[in-house]
Order: C-alpha cells, then sequence, then structure tokens
C-alpha cells in the first residue's frame, strides 16, 4: 500500500507539472499573438 501512495503522488506532482509547462507555454501563445495583431494591425 506504501508504494501505491507513492505512486500516486508521483503522478501528481508530475501531472501538477505538466500543467505548469502547459501554462507557461499557452501564455508565450498569448504573448506573440498580441505581439502579431499588434505588428498586422499597426
Amino acid at each position: 500500500m506504501e508504494n501505491f501512495t507513492n505512486l500516486s503522488d508521483r503522478l501528481r506532482l508530475f501531472i501538477e507539472y505538466k500543467g505548469i509547462s502547459i501554462n507557461k507555454f499557452s501564455a508565450s501563445v498569448d504573448a506573440s499573438n498580441s505581439y502579431f495583431n499588434k505588428i498586422f494591425e499597426g
């Protein structure tokens, strides 16, 4: 049972890490989109 708990904790940390990297990626995409919008509109 100890191994299962340890595994679920690792899985949760891994998912949280992936979520953070996905958030950073989408934030950079939003930033580049607004940057290109300013260029093409201006």
